[in-house]
C-alpha cells in the first residue's frame, strides 16, 4: 500500500514478483490485504470529516465578517447552503436504499416461509 506498482511492492519487501502475484491470487492475503485498505481508508475519512468540520468553520467565519467584502461573505453562504442541501439529498437517498434493502430482506423471508 505504500507503492504504486506491484513490481515496486515486490522489491520493498523482497520477495519476486511472481511470488507477490502468487499472494494476490491467495484468498486468505485478499482478505487481509482488503481489510488493511479498509482501515486505511477509514483513517483518511476520519481526518477528512475532521477537516471537513473546520472548513465550515472558516466558510461561517467568513459569511459572518462583517469586515469581509461582501462576495466573500456571498461566496460562503452559497458554499454552507449547497453542501447542506447535498448533505440533506444523499442522506434522503442513504435512507431510501436502507428501506427498500429491508423490504427485499422481508420479501425474502416471507417467501422462504411460504415455499417450504
Amino acid at each position: 500500500m505504500e507503492t504504486n506498482t506491484i513490481t515496486e511492492a515486490c522489491a520493498s519487501s523482497g520477495i519476486t514478483t511472481a511470488t507477490g502475484h502468487k499472494y494476490l491470487n491467495d484468498t486468505d492475503f485478499k482478505k487481509y490485504y482488503m481489510k488493511l485498505r479498509q482501515e486505511t481508508l477509514q483513517l483518511a475519512t476520519n481526518k477528512l470529516q475532521k477537516a471537513a468540520v473546520q472548513a465550515v468553520e472558516v466558510l461561517n467565519e467568513i459569511m459572518l465578517d462583517e469586515t469581509a467584502s461582501a462576495s466573500s461573505r456571498v461566496q460562503s453562504a452559497k458554499e454552507i447552503l449547497d453542501k447542506a442541501y447535498k448533505s440533506l439529498e444523499q442522506e434522503t437517498i442513504v435512507q431510501r436504499i436502507d428501506e427498500m434493502e429491508q423490504f427485499i430482506q422481508e420479501d425474502r423471508s416471507e417467501l422462504n416461509d411460504t415455499n417450504p
